[in-house]
C-alpha cells in the first residue's frame, strides 16, 4: 500500500512540475516602445484624427439617453402617491 502511495506522489510531482520556457525563438525587438504611447483615433479610412470630439460626443449621447429615459418615465403610468 505504501508503494502505491509513493508511486502516486512521484507521478504527481512529475505531472505538476513547471514546463521549461520555450521563448528562445522570438524575434529581436526592433525598437523600444514608449512607456505611454499617445492615444490616436482612427477613422474608417485609417486617417488619424483627434479623439477629443469623440469624448464630447459620448457625453452628449449619454445626456440624451438620460433625458429620453426621464421623459419616458414621466409619460408612463407610474402610480404617484400624493399626500392629502
Amino acid at each position: 500500500m505504501i508503494r502505491y502511495l509513493i508511486l502516486v506522489l512521484a507521478l504527481l510531482l512529475v505531472a505538476i512540475r513547471p514546463a521549461p520556457a520555450q521563448q528562445g525563438n522570438l524575434p529581436k525587438p526592433v525598437q523600444s516602445l514608449p512607456a505611454y504611447p499617445p492615444v490616436r483615433c482612427v477613422t474608417v479610412d485609417w486617417t488619424v484624427e483627434s479623439c477629443e470630439w469623440r469624448q464630447v460626443q459620448a457625453v452628449v449621447e449619454g445626456v440624451e439617453a438620460v433625458a429620453k429615459a426621464w421623459a419616458k418615465a414621466a409619460k408612463s403610468e407610474i402610480p404617484r402617491y400624493v399626500a392629502s
